[in-house]
């Protein structure tokens, strides 16, 4: 068998999910995948094996549907193993997960665009994009001790943890700190008291 890849039209409705596919995407996910695909067309395909079924963009399918598409472009590949396609869904998925966003670039891009939609897409976050600002008045042989600590919160986990660093803030000034960012001193302060009282 020649191996191949090709770029072909397909019928949306005989491409076939994978019966075991090992990443669920919620209602909201779709949702906003179907406001990109709306705005700026249909540009990433979805990639199938030779026979339909999918190995990549399951989400995009359901997304595809929703807006009534009948035919799609797709990437269809021929070589993998059975064993090789489970194993390249399960690195697809789990691989995005682990990327970082640089987020210094990030909010060059937000800030430039200005986009409330794409703003909330990163409400994940501990903080809004526009709080990282770099207010380090360190010099600079010290910045090597500086560590990034990025973690994802559900929407109510990060309002409380805002409300509990205003709370943080007002209680007394910050003397003694290693940098001058308020938000991330007002988080070590919370932790040092926490550790007080359970130690």
């Amino acid at each position: 068998m020649a191996i191949k890849k090709e770029y072909i039209k397909k019928n949306i409705e005989e491409l076939i999910p994978y019966e075991f596919n090992n990443k669920k995407h919620s209602k909201e996910q779709v949702d906003k995948i179907i406001n990109s695909i709306k705005e700026n067309e249909y540009i990433n395909p979805i990639i199938i094996d030779e026979n339909w079924i999918i190995l990549s963009w399951h989400w995009r399918l359901e997304a595809l549907r929703k807006l009534n598409y009948k035919e799609v472009e797709v990437i269809r590949i021929n070589w993998l193993t059975e064993s090789q396609k489970k194993k390249y869904r399960i690195l697809d998925n789990r691989l995005a997960d682990l990327a970082e966003y640089d987020l210094e670039n990030l909010k060059v891009d937000l800030g430039e665009l200005e986009d409330e939609s794409l703003n909330k897409l990163f409400e994940e976050f501990s903080l809004n994009i526009e709080e990282l600002d770099d207010d380090f008045n360190l010099p600079s042989w010290d910045k090597w001790e500086l560590e990034t600590i990025t973690f994802t919160l559900h929407r109510e986990q990060n309002i409380r943890l805002k409300e509990a660093l205003e709370i943080s803030k007002s209680m007394w000034d910050f003397w003694e700190t290693w940098n001058d960012n308020s938000n991330w001193n007002a988080l070590a302060r919370i932790v040092d008291i926490f550790l007080l009282q359970n130690n």
